[in-house]
């Protein structure tokens, strides 16, 4: 097993379902099944994605010309990087889980590159 795939399965064995609480959408519940946490894992990573998104923006407004060709297509490698890395993590096997293990792929890499654009801002001048 790769060690992502294992920081993740600790990751969810530690915190099960809660991993992806949102009491709103019950998923929090001790109670769910594989379709549920398919459904849980991908609103986790919608939720990731929607904050990257709003960092992404943010940065856009900060760059010059040469900046911003740069954020772009930092961005679009890392995006092809991050599908092709959760390709190999979690490949679909066609079982039940496959969803889950894709979509919990998906959210731990765009939670990375979310600190990882957080510490750019933070290091920009003001």
């Amino acid at each position: 097993m790769h060690v992502r795939q294992t920081a993740i399965a600790l990751s969810l064995a530690v915190s099960g379902a809660a991993a992806y609480a949102d009491d709103a959408t019950g998923c929090s519940s001790h109670d769910l099944t594989q379709i549920d946490m398919n459904v849980c894992a991908y609103q986790a990573f919608q939720k990731q994605d929607h904050a990257l998104n709003a960092l992404y923006g943010e940065l856009v407004k900060q760059e010059d010309a040469a900046g911003l060709k740069r954020l772009q297509a930092a961005q679009r490698a890392w995006l092809q990087f991050r599908d092709l890395e959760c390709l190999y993590e979690a490949p679909d096997g066609g079982g039940s889980i496959a969803p889950q293990e894709k979509a919990t792929c998906l959210a731990v890499l765009t939670r990375e590159r979310i600190v990882d654009l957080k510490r750019v801002i933070a290091d920009k001048p003001p």
